[in-house]
């Protein structure tokens, strides 16, 4: 079956098919079957490292799970090169489109997710079992990843979202980032049940960021699970909200959880938890400012009332955790 990849300044998508098996589970054989599995890849980022977008493009001709290629690529007007590296890709892979859409006047975390919902919208109406978001600053470890995430999904009948663990280099090595959670998947490698995703209505865009965290809440609404993959490092070669600054990042990271709904007393708590992240007092202060700013100009939560309840929720329950236990663990 064709494999379709949409990729822009904001987005690319590609649907892929899998004829392998993958390694057998077992305690649940019967849900280990991959033949013909189909997926189906969005990938998100304005990424002005432009050979990595050269290199993850090539890539695609290399990995067995790869079944067949075809890229379409989405240029929104961007700046950054892209549309030329496609260009030059496109000659001599008649499976590699140039498609232009309205160009996007500024930067936004939005325009990605809506980028790739109108990429969702191109292929919608073809058949594949998983689709999945990838930032084009995301590299694997393990040349088998999609292969393993597949695997986990065939052992797990009620797993919605997966996804592998964030490394971020810290004194030159990459290591697991302090914030990963067993339950929490980045966005930058969310791999959904195609069922989840189209169940939940995809991604949301939202202005300040967190449509990824909004998909995994739905998704948990809708009784599935979300899981991070322990065994599967995957390595991120530009560290959260460094793409404004860290300090801009950790200003706007306080507008988002508070456009998202958080509860001040999780508020404050997650604030003390990040003073053990560098930049330490500064980027956690800039955190809680961005928060109370957001109130204050009269901002109101801008997820659906279902949802905010189930975060604020949840949010408590974590914090009565962590006071129970002594510690920030759950935070």
């Amino acid at each position: 079956m064709p494999t379709i990849v949409s990729k822009c300044s904001e987005a690319w998508l590609a649907l892929l098919g899998c004829s392998a098996a993958v390694p057998p589970c077992p305690q649940r054989d019967r849900w280990c079957c991959c033949k013909h599995v189909r997926r189906l890849i969005l990938s998100p980022d304005r990424l002005p490292e432009r050979i990595r977008i050269h290199w993850r493009n090539h890539s695609f001709d290399n990995r067995p799970i790869f079944a067949a290629a075809g890229l379409v690529n989405l240029d929104d007007g961007s700046t950054d090169g892209t549309a030329d590296i496609i260009r030059q890709l496109s000659r001599g892979h008649d499976w590699i489109h140039l498609h232009q859409l309205e160009p996007r006047r500024e930067r936004s975390f939005g325009a990605q997710y809506r980028a790739i919902m109108r990429g969702h919208e191109m292929i919608k109406n073809l058949s594949f079992d998983f689709i999945g978001a990838l930032d084009a600053d995301i590299s694997f470890e393990n040349a088998d990843y999609y292969r393993n995430v597949i695997h986990e999904f065939n052992c797990n009948p009620k797993l919605g979202i997966a996804g592998g663990v964030i490394c971020e280099k810290e004194n030159g090595v990459f290591k697991e980032r302090r914030a990963n959670a067993a339950w929490s998947v980045a966005g930058g490698v969310q791999t959904f049940r195609r069922e989840v995703f189209e169940t939940i209505g995809g991604y949301v865009p939202l202005e300040y960021g967190g449509s990824d965290s909004l998909a995994m809440v739905m998704t948990r609404m809708k009784g599935w699970e979300t899981r991070s993959l322990s065994q599967l490092r995957v390595l991120h070669h530009r560290p959260s909200s460094t793409a404004d600054g860290l300090l801009r990042g950790g200003f706007q990271r306080g507008l988002m959880d508070a456009a998202f709904g958080y509860h001040p007393l999780f508020m404050i708590l997650k604030c003390v938890r990040r003073l053990t992240f560098k930049p330490r007092v500064v980027g956690s202060m800039l955190s809680l400012a961005g928060y109370i700013f957001y109130k204050l100009k009269g901002g109101r939560p801008v997820i659906p009332t279902e949802a905010l309840n189930y975060v604020r929720k949840t949010q408590m329950e974590r914090v009565s955790r962590a006071i129970r236990l002594k510690g920030f663990g759950e935070i």
